[in-house]
This record gives C-alpha cells, sequence and structure tokens, in this order.
C-alpha cells in the first residue's frame, strides 16, 4: 500500500490506495475476454454475488456478453491461477454529439479478489479495447456517496466526475455521478501527473476542509463522506442530501470532481474534492 501526506499548516490529508500499487497486484491472474459461455456463465453468477441481488431484473445474461464482444463492446475478465473467474468489466460504445466514448457498466471483484489491483487493470484492459474502436475517452457511473468508489475512480484512475444524476436509475437513492476518463494517451499515467496539481490545492484549501463538513469556493468544492453509508434511514437520507447539492451546485460552478482523499483522524473518513475545469 502507498502513502502519500500533504501537510498544510496543521492540515493533514492521506492519500490511501491499495489499487493504485501494481505492485501489490495479483499479477497472477490473467485477464482476457469472456468469449467462452462457461466463462459468461461465471461472470452472470459473480455479478449478482458481489452486488447481492436477488430480484430476478437484476441480472447479466451470458448473450449480452457475447453480443458486446461481437459488437464493439467489451466484456473482459481475470482469472485466478485455477482458472477461476474472480473479477469481470463489461461495456459498450456511447455517443454524445457525434463524438465517440466507451459505457463502462459495470465492473464487480469476487470478495476474495479486492485489494489488489484488478479493478484497475481490468479498467486498463477495457481502455485498449475501447481504443479499437476509435473512442478516445471512457464514462461510466458511481455512487458518489461511497467513499471507497469515489476513491477509486477519481483518486487511483484520475477520471473526472462531470455530470450528477439524482435517482439515476429510476430508484431511491440511487444517484449516480458520472465520470469521464481520457484513454487517448497512457491512462495508467494520469495519477501521477494529477498528483502535483493536488498537492497545490490541498495546501491552499486545506484549514478550510479541515473545518467545514462541506463548502464552496469560486475555484474549488468539497463535502465529507461517511465511512459506510448510515444504516438509519433518516440519517442516510440526510447525508445523502447533503452530498447531492454539493455536486449540484460544484458542477453547476463549472467544477468536476477530482478526488477522494482520507481525512485525519477525528475529522472523517474521507472528502470529496472538485475544482475548476480546465478542459
Amino acid at each position: 500500500m502507498k502513502i502519500g501526506v500533504f501537510v498544510a499548516n496543521s492540515f493533514e490529508m492521506r492519500v490511501t490506495s491499495s489499487d493504485s500499487d501494481l505492485s501489490m497486484a495479483r499479477q497472477t491472474d490473467e485477464i482476457v475476454p469472456l468469449d467462452t459461455l462457461r466463462l459468461q456463465e461465471q461472470a452472470a453468477a459473480l455479478y449478482r454475488l458481489v452486488f447481492a441481488y436477488s430480484a430476478p431484473s437484476h441480472a447479466i445474461s451470458p448473450r449480452l456478453l457475447r453480443g458486446l464482444l461481437a459488437n464493439g463492446g467489451s466484456a473482459h475478465g481475470a482469472l485466478d491461477a485455477t482458472g477461476q473467474l474472480v473479477g469481470f468489466c463489461y461495456g459498450y460504445t456511447g455517443l454524445d454529439h457525434g463524438t465517440i466514448y466507451h459505457y463502462s457498466q459495470a465492473t464487480a471483484i469476487a470478495p476474495s479478489a479486492q485489494g489488489h489491483g484488478l479493478g484497475r487493470r481490468l479498467k486498463l484492459a477495457q481502455a485498449t479495447a475501447a481504443r479499437a474502436t476509435g473512442a478516445t475517452t471512457m464514462r461510466w457511473a458511481f455512487d458518489p456517496a461511497l467513499a471507497r468508489n469515489a476513491h477509486f475512480n477519481l483518486t487511483t484512475l484520475a477520471a473526472c466526475g462531470r455530470w450528477f444524476y439524482p435517482d439515476y436509475y429510476g430508484e431511491p437513492e440511487s444517484d449516480r455521478m458520472i465520470v469521464e476518463w481520457q484513454i487517448d494517451d497512457d491512462p495508467a499515467a494520469l495519477p501521477a501527473a494529477r498528483s502535483v496539481a493536488r498537492a497545490h490545492q490541498l495546501r491552499s484549501h486545506g484549514p478550510a476542509i479541515e473545518q467545514l463538513q462541506y463548502g464552496h469556493r469560486e475555484d474549488f468544492s468539497w463535502v465529507h463522506l461517511p465511512g459506510a453509508v448510515p444504516t438509519d434511514r433518516p440519517e442516510r437520507l440526510r447525508v445523502r442530501a447533503v452530498i447531492a447539492d454539493v455536486c449540484a451546485r460544484a458542477l453547476a460552478l463549472g467544477q468536476v470532481a477530482v478526488d477522494c482523499t482520507r481525512l485525519p483522524a477525528g475529522i472523517g473518513p474521507a472528502v470529496l474534492l472538485f475544482e475548476t475545469d480546465s478542459e
């Protein structure tokens, strides 16, 4: 695990990531296309296991994965040393005002294989497949209230959160942020390049981030995230409402989500950071 520390007066912000350090990755795991019925069926079962889905409507069809591979989409899996599927991702080509991008619908990692860099390796394999279709960016959705997911998407992969949709899937508590990830160059190099700019921002805004649960500046916004979404429904809805309001206001100010970082002990588990869009 690699740890970087930025210090601003008495403020200290720690960045930790198990996925960002490839030296910790399970390099014995092989990334392969899901091009057999056996792998496609394993992926369907793993999807329901990881996300704890029980409703028949929350399922993946092996035929869908086959169709994606044959028609410009992506479906890749990670096999352990025994050939068992321990993770997979899938996606498809999207179009935005004539510009092609690749939309990653889901990535699922078996609990026993989490924390070893497989999510990052699967995303990089997906990026390679996406570039073959002419795409220069990827997009996907995540729940901004989940600090671990925000950290992986924004900090480990260095994607940018550009859009926010309340109840994205038409269900209560399904708020989602849509990220955009540049893949025309080497996406693996993005986190290191971004960390230099992040150190400057943290030195400038660290004290305010430490003292206030959320806030907005002309070029910078933030909101504290819980370590886990509260189980008490009224408190959970309150926390989600605060996060949703900050996301919507920050994006309306022309900012994008760029980082999710651990806070010092006693302040809070993590903070979601926004800054003015440079594009």
